[in-house]
């Protein structure tokens, strides 16, 4: 109950907030689909983008999510050839380095105050 009760603060402080929020995780456990229930897989606050990059090497991926604190530092793309590639995408939407675009804010705010009057005694 407790964690539904986080979730749901989560949800509306996303919805109600400037803040732009991102998944932050490394290696195997970024693999979509993105869940917040793996251990190593977090909801961070950012003041720049979000960014999702892929490491192709030899045949093997590996995926990173965060956030750059400023917008500079993102250069979407692929770079590298042949076995070896890096591709990066970066966004400003909340959650959005997820496996796919995150939702707009008034869906994920009528989300919390749904979840919030459901576990309000």
């Amino acid at each position: 109950m407790n964690s539904s009760l986080l979730l749901a603060v989560i949800f509306v402080s996303i919805g109600c907030s400037q803040a732009l929020f991102c998944y932050k995780c490394a290696g195997s456990i970024c693999h979509s689909p993105i869940t917040t229930e793996k251990d190593e897989v977090y909801i961070t606050q950012c003041s720049g983008v979000c960014y999702h990059q892929t490491l192709y090497q030899f045949s093997k991926e590996t995926i990173t999510r965060g956030c750059y604190n400023t917008k500079t530092d993102c250069v979407p793309g692929c770079f590298g050839k042949g076995e070896h590639q890096l591709c990066e995408r970066c966004c400003e939407k909340n959650l959005c380095n997820g496996a796919s675009y995150a939702i707009g804010s008034l869906p994920v705010l009528l989300f919390g105050w749904f979840l919030v009057r459901i576990l309000a005694p």
